[in-house]
């Protein structure tokens, strides 16, 4: 289970035998197996975790962000080298300001597909509050076998994704039959703030960030 800052492991579901228990500071004081694009490496800030157990590969994924400005934001995904939830990750960080336009992520929803990692955020504009910063919405889609393996992060980021034109708010995925998900990946939206709210927005990606044959529809 995570907290806002704190990462717990369970010996059983539902029992309270806590047998690991870490602030997410010191959880992600690890170098990045990647080069992260502004050089930054220590954590200045981290809140919103979101954690998952992959079925097919047997390994936990926990991610969370960290700062919250456009020249100081990421995302950190950390992926269990083992099936022990409290043994020891490998740590990789995703830039907060893909698009190096005064953005920073928000707002993070983590899910799976068969073959990828699926992360969603919004980005905010510096100086404003999260209801009048909004810039849009993005979905980071990534291999997990360059996880697994620690080979490079191969990763695909979706983004410009807008409704006559104007950007969609909030892509929440739709979480799969956990036993066996499948290569498609879906997505929900609908208008924030609008009293008058008729649009479910439903999104899919199919195809893995592998095989470069990836589509947004």
């Amino acid at each position: 289970s995570v907290l806002n800052s704190q990462i717990r492991v369970y010996k059983n579901p539902g029992n309270s035998n806590l047998t690991y228990n870490v602030g997410l500071s010191f959880f992600g004081r690890v170098e990045p197996k990647n080069d992260f694009p502004n050089g930054v490496v220590g954590l200045t800030g981290s809140y919103d975790p979101k954690a998952m157990y992959d079925p097919i590969s047997d390994r936990f994924i926990v991610i969370w962000l960290d700062g919250r400005v456009s020249f100081d934001t990421r995302i950190v995904v950390a992926v269990s080298q083992t099936n022990d939830a409290a043994g020891a990750y490998s740590i990789y960080h995703l830039e907060g300001n893909p698009l190096d336009d005064k953005s920073w992520t928000d707002y993070p929803i983590l899910s799976q597909s068969e073959d990828d990692i699926f992360i969603t955020v919004n980005l905010l504009r510096d100086s404003a509050s999260w209801q009048t910063a909004f810039k849009q919405s993005i979905i980071w889609q990534m291999d997990k076998k360059s996880f697994y393996e620690e080979k490079k992060m191969e990763t695909t980021l979706w983004y410009d994704i807008k409704h006559n034109n104007q950007s969609i708010w909030s892509i929440c995925p739709v979480d799969q039959y956990y036993k066996s998900p499948s290569t498609d990946m879906y997505f929900l939206s609908v208008r924030p703030s609008d009293l008058r709210n008729d649009s479910i927005f439903f999104h899919k990606i199919s195809g893995t960030q592998a095989s470069g044959n990836a589509q947004y529809s």
